[in-house]
């Protein structure tokens, strides 16, 4: 469940005036990943292009290049100020949108389950998602194995975070 009020609480007024009415827009979205990209370039790294990781979601990556040592610390110290500046928040109530209900979970279960079959899961034709979470946690190397799976069927696999996961 999202606690709205928690997330107000503790967020930046940024964040706050896009997340306030408990929805992202792709719009507002776009516009907290890009305050975050350009929070990073400001920092002294370069950051790199925006691209998607599932579900909807989208992120970069940045390189920093600096004389020694400290300088690249002191970037990087910087730098990581950014995405709690303009985008965990605002990240975290985009990503609570994109959950399936069960319904729709359920609906998807047997082409996910198929797909992790053939990936090598011994898993029952009619097996849930508990079962599903059951095989995986059982396997070292689960996440490589499936990682077509996921590809696939990137929101089956989202699950919304539990309220330590919100916590700073």
């Amino acid at each position: 469940m999202l606690q709205l009020e928690e997330l107000l609480a503790e967020t930046t007024d940024f964040q706050a005036e896009i997340i306030g009415d408990g929805e992202v827009t792709p719009a507002e979205y776009e516009k907290a990943l890009l305050a975050w990209q350009a929070c990073v370039g400001d920092a002294g790294a370069t950051p790199g292009e925006i691209y998607a990781i599932g579900n909807e979601e989208l992120t970069f990556d940045f390189e920093i290049t600096a004389p020694n040592e400290k300088a690249m610390q002191d970037i990087q110290d910087e730098a990581n100020l950014c995405l709690p500046q303009y985008f965990t928040e605002v990240s975290a109530v985009w990503a609570f949108q994109k959950l399936l209900t069960p319904a729709e979970r359920a609906r998807m279960e047997p082409a996910v389950v198929a797909c992790l079959q053939e990936a090598g899961f011994d898993l029952a034709d009619d097996a849930d998602f508990d079962d599903v979470k059951d095989v995986m946690s059982r396997t070292s190397d689960a996440f490589s194995k499936a990682t077509p799976c996921y590809e696939e069927f990137p929101g089956y696999f989202r699950v919304a975070p539990s309220a330590e996961e919100h916590e700073h």
